[in-house]
């Protein structure tokens, strides 16, 4: 359900404005059995007072009763309550302004009897003090009206709806409605009112993945996110690609050194090339090999012992000896 409000030029109810007043009878006393109102003297007093008054106040536009507040001793002192109904076009300033009229076309009425009253022969004679009004109240309440109108029209959606003012109107609004102060903004979508309360319905779903859906705020659509996932899982897939023939190069360039490329050093315990330098390999052994290439270079030492010192060498540049792919450590 997406009103935004229930009404807005719509007429609400009637409205019950009661204005309090005073008479007295001036032809009768006041009895003991007059302060009981379950009494047979009370209900006939309350009976020809009202027939009375329907008289006296019938000219006031939606007049509709005179209820008896309370009887009071002095001849007889009758309080009383002037109801009228009261026709508001959805405007509350004339709440007011109702009550101020109704006001005094009773009090014009209460004077207008003072005149009339003065060779009074009916059964009940009054006279109005000179101000006989007490008080003047409205059974208006925004949040009543508003409460019977939900009902009345969407009585599952009722508790979501309160009373807001604009202009002088009265609206029923919800958060759903954008006048309200506590209106949802739903961004990328409709505020719809659900036996849940508002909320907020995404525009295009079939399109937009939605990050945040309370409110259609951050939204992604579908086809842009499946391409870059895509181009992501390339990028991955190429990084690793690359990773795995790095890994794979650096592992066959160390293995290029053949196995008898070391068998030189690991078997032959001295090696004399000519010249008189001399190379003793402590590792090696008669039996073939016994340790793995690292202990066996670990273990090779060249021997000094065979060296003439006294043989003059001449160097004409620098040069290191090298195995098949590195130096020798």
């Amino acid at each position: 359900m997406n009103a935004q409000y229930l009404w807005s030029s719509r007429q609400l109810r009637p409205v019950a404005v009661a204005v309090a007043a005073q008479v007295r009878i001036t032809n009768q006393n006041f009895t003991e059995e007059l302060k009981d109102p379950q009494s047979e003297d009370y209900r006939a007093l309350e009976k020809d007072f009202k027939e009375k008054m329907d008289t006296v106040y019938k000219d006031i536009p939606g007049y509709r009763e005179v209820v008896i507040l309370r009887l009071r001793s002095g001849s007889i002192i009758v309080d009383h309550e002037v109801v009228v109904d009261a026709t508001v076009n959805n405007d509350v300033s004339i709440i007011d302004a109702t009550i101020l009229n109704v006001t005094e076309a009773v009090r014009e009425q209460l004077i207008t009897l003072n005149s009339t009253e003065k060779n009074c022969s009916e059964k009940i004679c009054f006279t109005a003090p000179p101000d006989p009004i007490l008080n003047a109240t409205s059974s208006f309440s925004a949040e009543d009206s508003c409460r019977k109108m939900a009902e009345a029209q969407f009585p599952e959606f009722a508790p979501f709806y309160y009373p807001l003012v604009v202009g002088g109107a009265l609206r029923c609004v919800s958060d759903c409605s954008s006048e309200s102060p506590r209106a949802i903004d739903c961004h990328h979508g409709a505020c719809h009112v659900s036996r849940g309360g508002p909320q907020c319905n995404c525009n295009d779903p079939e399109v937009f993945w939605y990050l945040d859906r309370q409110r259609c705020q951050s939204r992604v659509q579908k086809s842009e996110l499946g391409l870059g996932l895509g181009l992501a899982a390339l990028t991955l897939a190429c990084a690793l690609l690359a990773a795995f023939l790095l890994r794979a190069h650096r592992t066959k360039g160390r293995s290029n050194w053949p196995d008898d490329a070391e068998a030189w050093y690991e078997e032959v315990k001295e090696w004399s090339p000519s010249g008189g330098l001399a190379f003793r390999n402590e590792g090696a052994h008669a039996g073939g090999r016994s340790q793995s290439s690292s202990s066996s270079r670990e273990a090779f030492r060249p021997s000094l012992q065979a060296v003439d010192t006294s043989i003059k060498v001449r160097v004409a540049g620098v040069f290191s000896l090298r195995g098949p792919t590195g130096t020798l450590p």
